[in-house]
């Protein structure tokens, strides 16, 4: 592993993948949010001896390992900077813009975590709760943990008044980014069929629900010291879930995203 971390950590093209022999500058992860995407991210950081998780959360470069920037050892990584991201100069790039609002260049190995659309829906509904209590019981404790807190208190209004929140007022009235981002992720103009072939393009896609043995793959895959980890696990067990009505309705509501995602599995075993 101490092999591929060095590999890794140099200039030149780095990483095969062991698929198709095709090398590699760098790898750009499109984040998804509720899919395990920073469990991913985290995954990928440490690869350059990352110390806490946290630092991730940031915005524009990072260097991993505390080298200067042009030595061995280092790994550079990008954080939700398109103009950054486009330049192409790190190892590890990572936001949540959609692929469409990108221009990533060549020898860039994309990736992305898709999930179950009605899970991913209600992770983020309750994780939208869990920010709206931690900013009245404890704000400094939510600062701590959740850099984006403002921007999620934010997101929080499509679910209605405080002690009035629905995850099915949610799915209605938050925007497409938001309510459909597996959709909007792919297709600007959220239709299931486009959105399927874009996603395609990514080198890789990973699943939610075998997340683990989906890290480990991609680690023999390209040869890299990949190791699947858990990160962002909030205490939710206190809050409402959705009733059994409630969960029904959000999937009529989320049909689109669910085609998006039969049409992936079509296209990958035609």
């Amino acid at each position: 592993m101490d092999a591929a971390r060095t590999a890794w950590s140099t200039r030149q093209p780095a990483f095969t993948d062991a698929e198709t022999g095709e090398r590699y500058h760098r790898i750009y992860h499109l984040h998804i949010r509720k899919t395990a995407g920073t469990s991913l991210n985290t995954a990928l950081a440490r690869i350059g001896d990352l110390g806490e998780e946290r630092r991730l959360r940031g915005r524009g470069r990072l260097v991993l390992k505390g080298l200067a920037p042009n030595a061995p050892g280092h790994v550079v990584a990008v954080r939700h900077d398109p103009d950054l991201l486009n330049a192409g100069h790190y190892h590890l790039g990572y936001s949540h813009q959609a692929l469409w609002q990108l221009s990533l260049p060549p020898s860039t190995f994309r990736l992305t975590v898709l999930r179950d659309p009605v899970r991913r829906l209600t992770s983020y509904y309750r994780y939208l709760l869990w920010t709206r209590r931690e900013s009245r019981r404890n704000p400094e404790r939510l600062k701590r943990l959740e850099p984006s807190w403002r921007d999620l208190l934010i997101e929080a209004e499509a679910m209605g008044e405080v002690g009035r929140e629905s995850i099915v007022t949610l799915a209605e009235t938050a925007p497409p980014r938001h309510a459909s981002t597996q959709l909007w992720m792919f297709s600007k103009a959220l239709d299931p069929l486009e959105a399927a072939r874009k996603a395609l393009t990514c080198h890789a896609i990973l699943r939610t629900e075998s997340f683990g043995n989906d890290v480990r793959q991609l680690a023999d895959r390209l040869g890299l010291p990949i190791q699947p980890c858990r990160e962002r696990a909030y205490d939710t067990a206190s809050l409402p879930a959705p009733t059994a009505d409630e969960l029904a309705h959000i999937r009529t509501r989320l049909a689109p995203e669910y085609e998006m995602l039969d049409h992936v599995d079509r296209l990958r075993n035609a």
